[in-house]
């Protein structure tokens, strides 16, 4: 009942907002989930996209929300530092992430766990040297170690996440397979200014202006 009370709370609202050429759209997207693919290839919002693909993204798309519930639901809070760092216990292992960034790790968790790097034979092969590029907190670089890479080079620019880097890796640091580049990647050496999501520790970026919920840090760069 609380179920098709909402879907009419939200037709009503529809009916009210979004002009007629739109609501048919509107419909099939709110309930018929795979529909979403055909409306944003119908829209051209899939350019680098075949339709297969764009069908595929919305399997992939409930798959990920799915496994990353499932993640949280298994996973619990073991410690709070006096710094907001927090450590939790996860069917992955156990990770320290800055305040509030626990959602991304379930939400990394579920990425990994559906191979997203790793699709059509390209992910890592034995002896591999990777570069992880905006290594957050060290997800992928124990995913990498584990699929039988040699080393791994963690580059993450922001403070915070590298110093939950090196707690997550602390071991791997030690033995010579992590080795940690305090900078984000360029096409040049220098410093630029990153946007600081304050709540969102996947959200940091060189590119996208946050300034309106984040902060400025200016932070140096490296080239690959």
């Amino acid at each position: 009942m609380g179920s098709i009370t909402g879907r009419k709370s939200i037709l009503m609202t529809a009916l009210r907002v979004v002009p007629a050429a739109g609501l048919l759209l509107f419909l099939l997207i709110q309930f018929s989930s795979e529909l979403i693919g055909i409306a944003f290839y119908a829209m051209g919002r899939a350019q680098n996209c075949s339709f297969e693909g764009a069908m595929d993204a919305v399997g992939a798309f409930d798959k990920q929300e799915s496994v990353a519930a499932s993640m949280k639901n298994l996973s619990r809070l073991v410690e709070k530092d006096a710094h907001g760092f927090e450590l939790w216990d996860t069917p992955g292992g156990k990770y320290w992430v800055p305040a509030g960034g626990s959602q991304v790790l379930f939400d990394d968790m579920a990425e990994q766990e559906r191979g997203i790097y790793s699709t059509r034979n390209r992910g890592v092969k034995r002896g591999d040297v990777v570069l992880d590029c905006g290594a957050n907190i060290g997800q992928y670089s124990r995913v990498a170690l584990a699929a039988g890479a040699s080393k791994v080079i963690a580059i993450e620019p922001v403070p915070s996440n590298i110093e939950v880097l090196r707690r997550n890796l602390k071991d791997e640091i030690a033995s010579g397979k992590v080795v940690i580049v305090e900078k984000g990647v360029w096409d040049k050496d220098g410093s630029l200014e990153m946007f600081i999501e304050a709540d969102n520790i996947a959200a940091h970026s060189f590119v996208v202006d946050r300034e309106k919920t984040g902060k400025k840090v200016q932070l140096p760069l490296t080239t690959m």
